[in-house]
């Protein structure tokens, strides 16, 4: 199970963050796992997602493995999809 968790959340991955404070809001971020296994996505700090998560920490956090991407102009299978993102420590 462990292996398969960590084929999911490796390198940068799509992401939908779901909060609910006066109603629920989903948003698409990218995540990146850090050797400790967790988890960060960066925003702005003015963003109502980060005033939604101070008031309701409680989140729903769906991440996409990246598995069945399509080429939408040729229909065939993307491989070894990555979203070019950089992170810092």
């Amino acid at each position: 199970m462990k292996y398969k968790i960590l084929e999911v959340i490796s390198g940068p991955r799509v992401a939908a963050l779901a909060t609910a404070v006066e109603k629920p809001r989903v948003r698409y971020i990218v995540t990146v796992r850090f050797e400790d296994l967790s988890l960060r996505a960066a925003t702005m700090r003015s963003s109502i997602k980060v005033s939604h998560i101070l008031k309701n920490p409680n989140v729903s956090l769906t991440i996409w493995s990246g598995e069945g991407l399509k080429d939408v102009e040729e229909g065939k299978p993307l491989r070894n999809y990555r979203c070019a993102c950089k992170h810092s420590r």
